[in-house]
């Protein structure tokens, strides 16, 4: 059992971030509200019609799913051609080969947009699988881990990709909280098989053995400040 008595209700006009640590199942719902994993007991509901009963070609009409293994996204052998082939694949509209190079140019990949998959880097890969987010404006996005492997410039970029994309709506699985709290309207933990709603939060101050403060992140109460605390000295928490 992975998670007991979950009532989840995730808003299309929103941005949801799921955190919690790792081995509590966060990527594992994912796979499930992405259609891939079919066995799990209750329900889940997409646009009032039970999951189960959609088929893969309608739900990837309505959601894309980035899992955090950079290549387990790609499924051709340049990203051009990748980001043709997936997307087209259940489009009903036609994106132009114009449109596929803006995505990957957003994502500093416009030397390797010819370049074989298998020559890429793992961060190069994941940026394929983010660019494809940028073709994709009508959809739910379902996140897994997206700024793993992308500097602090690129991160920066994501954020406001993701941002502008609130009005479909957005499920990021992060343990960037000092990241991602400042785009996310609600924020949910994995705490004992439970995924609970944070109501409270509290400023963390990080101060470096020099004494400069580091960061000064919002981070969450039940235990979610234990993400930030091991690479500085000192940690001082302060309720708001």
């Amino acid at each position: 059992i992975i998670f007991q008595d979950v009532n989840l209700h995730i808003s299309p006009n929103k941005i949801t971030l799921l955190t919690g640590a790792n081995g509590s199942g966060k990527t594992s719902l994912l796979r499930v509200l992405s259609g891939l994993h079919k066995k799990y007991s209750g329900k889940i509901i997409l646009d009032n019609q039970d999951l189960s009963a959609y088929s893969v070609e309608s739900l990837a009409e309505k959601i894309i799913y980035l899992k955090q293994e950079p290549y387990a996204n790609l499924v051709a052998t340049t990203p051009i051609e990748d980001l043709g082939i997936r997307l087209h694949k259940y489009s009903k509209t036609k994106i132009d080969e114009t449109a596929i190079i803006s995505a990957l140019e957003a994502f500093k990949m416009e030397d390797f947009i010819h370049k074989p998959i298998w020559k890429l880097s793992g961060g190069q890969a994941k940026r394929i699988g983010l660019a494809a987010l940028k073709l994709s404006d009508n959809k739910f996005w379902l996140l897994d881990e997206p700024t793993s492997g992308l500097d602090t410039k690129l991160q920066n970029i994501l954020l406001e990709i993701i941002y502008n994309h609130k009005a479909h709506g957005a499920l990021i699985i992060s343990h960037r909280l000092e990241l991602f709290s400042q785009i996310a309207d609600t924020i949910y933990i994995i705490s004992d098989k439970k995924i609970k709603k944070i109501n409270e939060s509290i400023i963390v101050i990080m101060i470096t053995s020099f004494g400069e403060i580091k960061k000064a992140v919002t981070a969450i109460k039940l235990g979610a400040y234990d993400f930030f605390t091991k690479p500085f000295d000192k940690t001082f928490l302060c309720s708001i």
